[in-house]
């Protein structure tokens, strides 16, 4: 009877512990720049990182199949098909509506979250001077409004935002990064949701 009153005892103080960590206050720190990194703190203190994980991944692999390498199938890039269907402009609005659709799913969550340090660098080019001038035009009339929706659910602070376009380039170059703190109830609740509405349209078809 001892025995499973200090097991009953044991289970409560787990689940008060697990409980207590869910309403503790962390901080993601998110980048893109070529590569997407994600850091998560707690008190200051790193807990995780991304960081090197992709190289450490690479190293191991290369040792593996040194004598014989095996080419790896290219992941399917949903913008890329995307636009061989709809082309820039339809692809671009047809993701914009899903961050949009995604926006009001996490209405509730985004209002628990704190966004700060938003920065973001987008440089709008393509081989032909009138193109780039389209698409420029394009992303600003998907990307403003989304951001300033975003920043008026969160209440985003410190923000930069710079969309340009490239005449000489012809490459697009895109560069992010912000600090989302939160406590991690509402962090592990946003991470499901997109998680859910990703597997929805990562295997979307945009055949007509």
């Amino acid at each position: 009877m001892i025995f499973l009153w200090i097991l009953l005892w044991f289970f409560i103080a787990v689940l008060l512990l697990l409980l207590l960590v869910l309403f503790l206050p962390f901080s993601l720190k998110l980048s893109y720049d070529k590569d997407f990194v994600a850091k998560i703190y707690f008190c200051g203190f790193r807990l995780f990182t991304t960081e090197n994980m992709e190289k450490d991944g690479k190293k191991e692999n290369k040792h593996k199949f040194k004598d014989k390498e095996k080419p790896k199938e290219k992941k399917k890039n949903i913008f890329l098909e995307a636009k061989e269907k709809l082309g820039f402009k339809g692809a671009v609005g047809y993701f914009g509506k899903i961050a949009k659709m995604l926006l009001n799913k996490l209405k509730w969550v985004l209002k628990h979250i704190s966004f700060s340090q938003f920065r973001l660098n987008a440089v709008i080019a393509s081989d032909d001077a009138a193109n780039t001038a389209i698409r420029y035009g394009t992303v600003c009339c998907v990307a403003y409004p989304l951001l300033s929706y975003l920043f008026n659910i969160s209440g985003c602070k410190a923000k930069e935002v710079n969309i340009s376009a490239d005449f000489d380039e012809k490459m697009c170059k895109f560069g992010f990064s912000c600090v989302v703190r939160a406590k991690l109830f509402f962090l592990a609740i946003a991470a499901l949701k997109i998680l859910f509405q990703y597997k929805k349209i990562r295997d979307v078809s945009f055949d007509e």
